[in-house]
């Protein structure tokens, strides 16, 4: 063996250069599939939105059941119910007014006047026709009529 001579010199170049290889073939890999990523389309856009509304009115849908229940504590599910629609609708409150501007300042003041009529025991048929419309207008609103 030469004095001169490193032992595994050549060894470790190689797998350093092997190594510093696939890192930059990784982050060009990486960046390509970040700049080539799609767009979503209005299409997408909009299934996003109705994706949001759909668990609301399912939970609306549930108000007048609970709401004509004899019993307090049911009747008070009417309220948690329209709560969580509430909830639910105002979490796609972008998307609402991106589909239809001033849809969800609509929406708002739609479940105000709601939650108005359970807090006053108002009748059921009057809440019924209260959800209905509101139902149709979250509906509307998302574009899922």
């Amino acid at each position: 063996m030469s004095l001169y001579r490193e032992a595994g010199s050549r060894r470790g170049r190689a797998v350093a250069a092997l190594v510093a290889a696939l890192l930059v073939g990784l982050a060009a890999g990486f960046a390509a599939a970040w700049a080539l990523k799609p767009e979503p389309t209005l299409a997408d856009r909009v299934a996003d939105v109705q994706d949001e509304v759909r668990p609301a009115l399912d939970a609306l849908e549930l108000v007048p059941l609970h709401y004509e229940s004899t019993n307090p504590v049911t009747r008070r599910a009417a309220s948690a119910q329209l709560a969580a629609a509430r909830e639910d609708v105002l979490a796609a409150r972008s998307g609402l007014d991106a589909l239809q501007p001033g849809a969800a300042d609509r929406l708002e003041s739609a479940f105000d006047d709601l939650e108005r009529q359970l807090e006053q025991a108002a009748p059921v048929a009057e809440v019924e026709s209260a959800v209905a419309a509101l139902e149709r207008q979250v509906r509307t609103s998302a574009r899922l009529d």
